[in-house]
Parts: C-alpha cells; sequence; structure tokens
C-alpha cells in the first residue's frame, strides 16, 4: 500500500530540506557534474551572497518515524566563503523504500532501493543558531522559466526512474518528468523548470548538474521557492 502524496509531500520537503520547484528549460543542457562512480562525494564551491564570519554548514536529512535528524556531511565556512563538505553513507534508518513514493505513471527499475535525499544546507552558528540555507542553483530569488536546483540523493541500488506525473487543479496543469539513472551511493540531479506560462508547468528532474549553477546563501526558508521531490 503506498503512502499517501501528502506524506510524500511533507517527508521529501523535509528530507530534502530544499526539495524544489523550479522554473523551466535551459538551452543548454550541458551536465557538468555527473554522478561519480562510487567513492568520496564531495560538494565544494564559492558561496555566492555568503554575510561574511563563520558558519557551521550542514547537509541534514531526516526521518519521521521517530523524528529525528543526521548529518551527512558537515563544514565550516569562514569569511572566504569556501565550502568543501564531504558526505557520509546515511544510517539504514534514514532511509525509505523508493515504492512508497512512486505515483502512477512513474517507472523504477528496481523497486527495492532504498533512498533519501537533500537539496539544500542548513548555516548554524556555532551555538547552533540556525542563520540561513546554502543552495545550488542557477537563479537568485526570482523563479523563472528556466530556473534549475541541484539535489544530492542516496540509493542502495543502482536504480532508473523515468516517466511523468500530471496534476490537474481546476485550470491548473502541472507536469512532473523524471529520466534519472542513479547509481548505488550519493547520487546529483537538477530539477528544472522547464515550461512556465498561465495554467501549465512542467519540471523536469534530470540525472547530473546542468551548467550554470552555483552556491547561494538563502536567509529565507526555501520552502516557497521549491517543490519536493515526488518521485
Amino acid at each position: 500500500m503506498k503512502v499517501s502524496k501528502s506524506y510524500i509531500i511533507i517527508y521529501l520537503i523535509c528530507v530534502f530540506s530544499a526539495s524544489y520547484l523550479i522554473n523551466g528549460c535551459a538551452e543548454d543542457e550541458t551536465i557538468t557534474n555527473p554522478p561519480p562512480s562510487g567513492g568520496a562525494f564531495t560538494l565544494s564551491g564559492s558561496v555566492t551572497n555568503y554575510p561574511g564570519g563563520s558558519v557551521i554548514a550542514k547537509a541534514e536529512i531526516i526521518k519521521s518515524f521517530p523524528p529525528d535528524t543526521f548529518a551527512v556531511g558537515t563544514d565550516t565556512i569562514d569569511n572566504d566563503a569556501q565550502l568543501n563538505m564531504s558526505l557520509v553513507t546515511p544510517p539504514s534508518d534514514f532511509l525509505i523504500a523508493i515504492y512508497l513514493i512512486v505515483p502512477s505513471g512513474i517507472s523504477v527499475s528496481d523497486t527495492s532501493a532504498k533512498i533519501t535525499t537533500f537539496g539544500g544546507l542548513r548555516a548554524y552558528t556555532f551555538s547552533g543558531a540556525l542563520l540561513g540555507y546554502i543552495l545550488k542553483k542557477n537563479f537568485a530569488d526570482t523563479v523563472f522559466e528556466g530556473s534549475f536546483a541541484v539535489q544530492y540523493i542516496f540509493s542502495t541500488k543502482a536504480v532508473t526512474v523515468t516517466g511523468s506525473d500530471t496534476t490537474i487543479n481546476i485550470t491548473d496543469t502541472t507536469i512532473s518528468a523524471y529520466n534519472l539513472s542513479m547509481q548505488a551511493g550519493w547520487n546529483t540531479i537538477s530539477i528544472r523548470r522547464t515550461v512556465q506560462r498561465p495554467n501549465f508547468q512542467l519540471t523536469d528532474f534530470l540525472s547530473g548538474e546542468l551548467a550554470g549553477a552555483s552556491w547561494r546563501w538563502e536567509t529565507a526558508p526555501l520552502f516557497r521557492k521549491f517543490k519536493g521531490f515526488v518521485l
């Protein structure tokens, strides 16, 4: 029996901490950072609009039952605004079976795979106060057609996810299209708003990292900008 869609959205928005929706179709679809073949997985780069000082950046995943968080990566960012974070293997109790979050119309090559994911880093003071978020994306504040953000997914097995899911709400149509090929371990994906026009949105979920994204500091909550990664 599948988990309800509302649970899926809540789970993945939290589990991803920045599970997104983004705008549309960029003409340049070059993959600049394909998933590695195994071994170490590192997040690195300069953080745009970094406010200065020192913060603790964490890549946090969550589980709902019982509620808990786990940092799969931690790094100290200083005035140079440089991120260099290695990701570790998540605890097994933070993983969810992929078949529980697959809506009709989406094909999964191996339904025994388990996953967890995050899309943004949380930035804390050394005393533990939350200051903001750090995301990798190609836009600042306004989402437009062609915008995309980067997300990271851990899978216990190699798995492909393909197909599309359509939601119609009165006069509004939303399509989420998936073309993912993930290895066992950590994977990079891009979530792009390919089409955005009145009463219609198309969001593509693609393997690898599209060209043009950078790490960006966000002081406001992410949830208003991004759509949950709903398989």
